[in-house]
């Protein structure tokens, strides 16, 4: 059963329909030199598909479905928007609404139940989404202007969020099974990716707000793996960079102020490890952690302007090392290599220096 309902007020439409029963097709245009296609071929079956483009000009629309059970929509409301979304598979879900002027979608999901969902409001958006699999989620929002999005999962159960508000920012995300991922940018200039590889009941969710803010973060095996990262109120010029490969790794950054730096590295041999760094509202700040081991945990806290603090445990067995600074322009620095080693540094006021070296 073929089901065409088309109503329009535009130069160019067309729905193509091939070997497939109780499909269902519609175009709305209501506008000036708007363009729109829809395409279901190959024997597909139960597919749905609706464009809606109202009160503009030089929109452009353009779905293709093949399979069974897909369903499409695409809403456009502004001037010279552009959405494309192509469905090859089973139950794959796509959604795309954008208002304003400029903004750019392009979804692909091939597989069985792919969900996605875009969202922009504003002018010059761009968001991408690929997926292929089975079951895997994605959704991105932009609320702003030259805002950038894209999401890549490739394996089955990933889910993928970014939500973007401001202008200037980038966000971009890949995975490969079994990961949950959720990305919020609020300001202008954030910029954030991500790689994630292995999974294994990964998940992280990352927030920044602020001016130049930058995050890193990749993960390539992965048992247990979970991210945080918030860099606070306003941030300012912002990086964070973190990594794991493995096991029962754990990381958490949490920055509040201006030029702050992080660094967590947690490697090939990791087992076990937690890592944490907490920055808090000091300007110049920088602090790194990295560990190669077995049981580690490290954390860096630093109160103030310009401290410097850094974290070694390289082949270890058992190592704890704690850095706390409350002042300004202190400087710690802890490095282990060795087995059941402790190490604490705690140091209050400004000026001071403090090492700790066990091998």
């Amino acid at each position: 059963m073929f089901f065409v309902n088309v109503f329009a007020l535009s130069y160019f439409q067309d729905i193509y329909q091939n070997g497939n029963y109780d499909s269902n097709a519609a175009i709305y245009q209501n506008g000036y030199d708007d363009s729109a296609s829809i395409g279901q071929d190959g024997w597909s079956y139960y597919e749905t598909a609706i464009i809606t483009q109202y009160g503009g000009f030089y929109n452009h629309a353009n779905i293709w479905q093949a399979g069974s059970g897909n369903t499409a929509y695409t809403g456009q409301y502004g001037d010279n928007n552009t959405a494309y979304i192509v469905q090859s598979g089973s139950g794959n879900y796509a959604y795309t609404d954008q208002s304003g002027s400029g903004n750019t979608a392009n979804t692909n999901q091939y597989g069985s139940y792919n969900t996605g969902y875009t969202t922009q409001y504003g002018s010059y958006n761009t968001a991408y989404t690929d997926q292929y699999g089975y079951r895997n989620y994605a959704s991105i929002g932009q609320y702003g202007s030259y805002n950038t999005a894209s999401i890549g999962q490739y394996g089955d159960n990933n889910t993928a969020n970014i939500w973007q508000y401001g202008n200037n920012n980038a966000a971009s995300i890949e995975q490969n099974g079994n990961n949950n991922f959720t990305v919020e940018q609020h300001g202008d200039g954030n910029k954030f990716a991500i790689d994630q590889l292995a999974g294994d009941s990964v998940a992280g969710s990352i927030y920044q707000e602020g001016i130049s803010s930058n995050i890193l973060v990749q993960n390539d095996y992965g048992y247990g793996n979970w991210w945080t990262v918030n860099q606070g109120y306003w941030a300012d010029d912002e990086f964070a960079w973190l990594y794991q490969s493995g096991n029962y790794g754990s990381a958490s950054v949490y920055q509040n102020g201006y030029s702050d730096d992080a660094s967590i590295e947690q490697d090939l041999s990791s087992f076990g490890e937690t890592a944490s760094i907490n920055q808090n509202g000091g300007g110049y700040n920088g602090a790194s952690i990295y560990q190669n081991g077995s049981y580690d945990s490290a954390s860096i806290g630093q109160v103030g302007l310009s401290n410097w603090a850094q974290i070694t445990q390289d082949y270890t067995f058992s190592s704890i090392a704690s850095i706390g600074q409350n002042g300004n322009s202190n400087s710690a620095s802890v490095a282990q290599n060795g087995a059941w080693q402790t190490a604490s540094i705690s140091q209050t006021g400004s000026g001071n220096s403090a090492s700790v070296t066990q091998y």
